[in-house]
């Protein structure tokens, strides 16, 4: 796959929030089985990669990023925490 072909990538942000994550973990499952990706270190990404966060992290090479999603619904979350 693309990642596989571009070792270099070290993260995948997923910029739409929840919603997002939940496509994410759907489509991706097998490759989460793997154990190559692991949550992110922010709560939302912990929040919505939760059930794999105690997997084998040292084989773990490419974090998955929740970012706080862009909708009139997040508006209540501060520029700070929107950028973390």
């Amino acid at each position: 796959g693309f990642c596989h072909a571009h070792p270099t990538i070290k993260s995948i942000v997923i910029a739409n929030g929840g919603t997002g994550c939940t496509m994410f973990l759907r489509h991706f499952k097998d490759w989460w089985e793997t154990g190559e990706l692991v949550p992110g270190d922010n709560d939302h990404s912990q929040q919505a990669f939760k059930r794999y966060i105690n997997h084998d992290e040292s084989k773990g090479r490419i974090k998955c990023v929740s970012a706080v999603s862009v909708s009139p619904a997040a508006a209540s979350f501060s520029y700070e925490t929107k950028r973390e």
